[in-house]
C-alpha cells in the first residue's frame, strides 16, 4: 500500500523531528521524513543562484517515465505559474498525472516543502576572489562550499568527468614520460593554465603539435602521437575519448564561450586541418586562433547585446594545445608568420611514427623501436581511459592552499631555464623562450609536489631539447642558411673533410670521411668544398626537424656566392672524384674562400 505523503503529514513529522521529547522519537522523525520524501514525485532540494546570468533556479528532483531519478535546474519565476513549471516537466519526460490539477498540485506540494539550501554557481572556472578556485569538479580555498564552477554541458560535455585515481594515472604514465619529452611539456603546459594568474601572466599561448616537412622518397603517414597527446592534456580535467576532442571545425563565438568557460583550465582543439579548407560557414583558423587565445577576449559586443546575459562579452586566461599535420612556418600552403604569432603559437614538430613520433627517447631503431612505441602508446591511451580528471583536482589540492609562495618559486626557475637555453640575448627571442620555459617551470613544480612520474632532471631536460626544436621551426631560410655556413666552418677547423688530389689513392677511413664531404680542386673555381645534397638534407634536418627546403637553402647561398651552380644551372654540380667514388656524382659546391674568410 502506497504511504500518505500529504503535506500535512510531512508537517507533523517535521515538527516531531525538532521538537520530539526523546532523541529516539527524533531520529525516528528524520527517517520517516527522508523516507516519505523520497516519494515525492517531485522534490526542490536546493535554491541555485547563477551569479554571472543574476538568476535564480530551484533544482528538482524527480522520475521520469522509465523510472529512472532525474534532476534539472527550472526557472525560479516559473514557479509563479505552476502550470508552466508541469509544461516544463512533462516535455522533459517526467512521470507528473496526465490530469493537470494533480500535476500542478504534486508541483504546489514541491514548493510547499522545499528545501531551504543555496548554491552559487558560475560558468567561469578559475581564480575567483584571489584566493579560491574554481575547479572542474568542486571549489578550493575559502569558498569551498559556496560557489561552484557549473560547466557548459551542451558545447562541453566532457569537462569534468571523473575516473580512476591520481595514483593509476601517474603509474600509468610513468614509462611513456620516461621515453617521451612530449608528453612531460604537454602536461606541463596544461598545469601551467592553474597558474597564470599566480605568476603574474596575463596572456595565454598555443603549443602547436604538427607533423614535419617530407619530400616524395619517405611516406611520412604514419601516426606520429600528436592527438594522443592532445587527448592526455584533455584527461587531466575530464574524460579524453577521441570523440570527446573538439577540432577546429568550430566558429570563433562558440571558441570564445569555450575559452571564457575553460578559463585557467585550458583548450584542446584537434584536427588543424579541418580549419585550412575553403568549406563553408565559418570556422577559427590557425593564423586567427594564435592572436585570439593570447589575447584573452571576444568579439566585443554592443551594449544593447550585453543586455542579455548570455551575450555578455567573453573574457579569459588559458593556454591551448592544437594538433595538426603541416608545420606553421616555411610552408608553401600557409603565409609566412609575423614573429608575434610565432611567439604567440609556438609550432612544435613531432617526427614520423616511424622514427618514434612523440616518444622520442626510444632507443634502437626498425622493428623493435616500432613495437616499443606501439606498446607505449597503448599503456598511455589505456591509462587515460581508466583515469581521467584526477590530476587537476590534486594539483588544486597542493597549490592553493600555497598560493602565496609560487609566484616567487615558478618565475626564478623561467628566468634560469630562459638563460639555459642561452635566449636572453634579445627581447623575442626572451619572449619566445619564457612561453616554453613556463611550461617546463610548472613540469619541475610537479615533480617536486610528487604529483608528475618523472624527476626534476628529467623535466629540464625535456624542455631544453623541445625549446630547440620548437625553435628551429621557426626559423627563417636565412638563419638556416647562416647555421648550415657556421656548422661547415666548424668542420673544416676539425679537419672533417679531407683534401683529395688527382691520383692519390686514399685509405678506406679517409673514403669513408671524403664520401660525406671533400675539398678539391677544380679549373676555374680553385679548391672547393664539395658536399652530397643529400647530406645537407640530412643536417638541416636533424638540427631543425624539417624536410624539403635544403635546396631552398642553397639556393640562397649561391645567390650570396658561398655556392657555385653548376654549369648547366643546377644547384649541385657534377665532379668525377675516381679516388672517392666511381663515375661522375653531383655536389653541393661551396666556395672555400667566402665560407672561410680565406682560410682554405
Amino acid at each position: 500500500m502506497k504511504e500518505d505523503i500529504s503535506v500535512e503529514k510531512l508537517r507533523k513529522i517535521e515538527a516531531l523531528r525538532k521538537g520530539g521529547s526523546t532523541e529516539g522519537e527524533r531520529e525516528a522523525a528524520a527517517a520517516a521524513l527522508e523516507r516519505v520524501k523520497s516519494n515525492l514525485p517531485l522534490r526542490i532540494t536546493c535554491t541555485i543562484i547563477h551569479v554571472d546570468k543574476q538568476e535564480a533556479f530551484y533544482e528538482v528532483q524527480y522520475r521520469d517515465v522509465e523510472g529512472r531519478p532525474q534532476t534539472r535546474k527550472v526557472p525560479r519565476e516559473y514557479f509563479l505559474r505552476p502550470p508552466r513549471v508541469v509544461e516544463d516537466l512533462l516535455k522533459a519526460g517526467a512521470a507528473l498525472p496526465d490530469d493537470q490539477t494533480a500535476a500542478v498540485k504534486n508541483v504546489k506540494d514541491a514548493i510547499e516543502l522545499k528545501a531551504a539550501a543555496t548554491r552559487r554557481v558560475t560558468e567561469r572556472s578559475g581564480w575567483y576572489e584571489v584566493e579560491s578556485f574554481l575547479g572542474p569538479d568542486k571549489t578550493y580555498g575559502k569558498l569551498a562550499g559556496q560557489i561552484e564552477y557549473l560547466p557548459p554541458r551542451e558545447l562541453d560535455p566532457a569537462l569534468g568527468l571523473s575516473a580512476g585515481s591520481l595514483e593509476a594515472w601517474r603509474e600509468g604514465l610513468r614509462a611513456p614520460c620516461q621515453h617521451s619529452d612530449y608528453l612531460i611539456i604537454v602536461i606541463g603546459h596544461k598545469a601551467s593554465n592553474a597558474l597564470l594568474e599566480v605568476i603574474g601572466e596575463d596572456e595565454g599561448w598555443v603549443l602547436h603539435l604538427h607533423g614535419t616537412e617530407s619530400d616524395s622518397a619517405e611516406k611520412t603517414a604514419s601516426s606520429s602521437g600528436k592527438t594522443l597527446m592532445t587527448r592526455v592534456a584533455a584527461s587531466m580535467t575530464g574524460r579524453c575519448q577521441r570523440t570527446d576532442l573538439i577540432t577546429f571545425g568550430i566558429t570563433e563565438a562558440a571558441l570564445c564561450d569555450l575559452c571564457s568557460a575553460r578559463s585557467h583550465l585550458g583548450v584542446e582543439l584537434d584536427e588543424e586541418g579541418r580549419a585550412l579548407g575553403s568549406g563553408t560557414g565559418p570556422r577559427v583558423k590557425a593564423d586567427q586562433l594564435s592572436y585570439l587565445i593570447s589575447s584573452g577576449r571576444g568579439g566585443v559586443r554592443s551594449n544593447y547585446a550585453t543586455r542579455r546575459a548570455e551575450l555578455k562579452n567573453r573574457t579569459w586566461l588559458s593556454n591551448a594545445i592544437t594538433s595538426g599535420e603541416t608545420p606553421l612556418d616555411v610552408n608553401s600552403k600557409r603565409q609566412a608568420r609575423t614573429e608575434g604569432s610565432q611567439v604567440r603559437m609556438i609550432g612544435l614538430p613531432v617526427p614520423p611514427g616511424a622514427r618514434g613520433g612523440v616518444f622520442n627517447r626510444v632507443k634502437g631503431g626498425g622493428k623493435k623501436r616500432a613495437k616499443r612505441c606501439q606498446q607505449l602508446a597503448e599503456d598511455t591511451e589505456a591509462t587515460i581511459a581508466a583515469n581521467h580528471c584526477v590530476f587537476f583536482p590534486a594539483l588544486l589540492d597542493a597549490t592553493v592552499p600555497i598560493r602565496a609562495t609560487l609566484r616567487e618559486r615558478i618565475n626564478r626557475r623561467v628566468a634560469k631555464l630562459v638563460e639555459k637555453v642561452g635566449a636572453d640575448t634579445n627581447p623575442w627571442e626572451r619572449r619566445f623562450a619564457h612561453k616554453l620555459a613556463t611550461a617546463g617551470a610548472t613540469a619541475v613544480l610537479l615533480s617536486e609536489l610528487g604529483i608528475a612520474p618523472w624527476t626534476k632532471k628529467r623535466a629540464v631536460r625535456a624542455y631544453v631539447r623541445l625549446y630547440r626544436k620548437a625553435r628551429a621551426a621557426t626559423a627563417t631560410v636565412d638563419e638556416i642558411a647562416e647555421r648550415v655556413i657556421s656548422a661547415l666552418r666548424r668542420s673544416l677547423s676539425k679537419g672533417k673533410f679531407p683534401k683529395v688530389r688527382k691520383g692519390v689513392e686514399l685509405s678506406a677511413r679517409t673514403v669513408t670521411r671524403a664520401q660525406r664531404g671533400f675539398r678539391k680542386e677544380l679549373p676555374g673555381l680553385g679548391l672547393v668544398l664539395l658536399i652530397p645534397m643529400e647530406r645537407i638534407e640530412q643536417r638541416i634536418e636533424k638540427f631543425f626537424g624539417r624536410r624539403g627546403i635544403a635546396s631552398l637553402v642553397v639556393q640562397r647561398l649561391s645567390q650570396r656566392g658561398v655556392v657555385h651552380l653548376g654549369g648547366d644551372g643546377k644547384l649541385t654540380r657534377e665532379v668525377m672524384a675516381k679516388e672517392v667514388a666511381e663515375g661522375r656524382h653531383r655536389y653541393v659546391c661551396f666556395d672555400l674562400a667566402r665560407l672561410t674568410g680565406g682560410e682554405k
